[in-house]
């Protein structure tokens, strides 16, 4: 994409608001399982350094 195309303009936050309910609760899920997986393995790296 290139400037001045309207995703680029409207930035993130606008393009999430805009996206259909379903799509916005799909990815909110994602994030949310990626978090969770993040954050054991970060844990498990901790536990393994100590």
């Amino acid at each position: 994409m290139s400037k001045g195309t309207p995703l680029i303009d409207k930035g993130y936050q606008s393009v999430f608001e805009n996206l259909p309910k379903e799509k916005q609760s799909e990815l909110i899920r994602r994030k949310a399982d990626f978090a969770i997986m993040a954050e054991i393995a970060l844990l498990k790296y901790f536990y393994l350094r100590n």
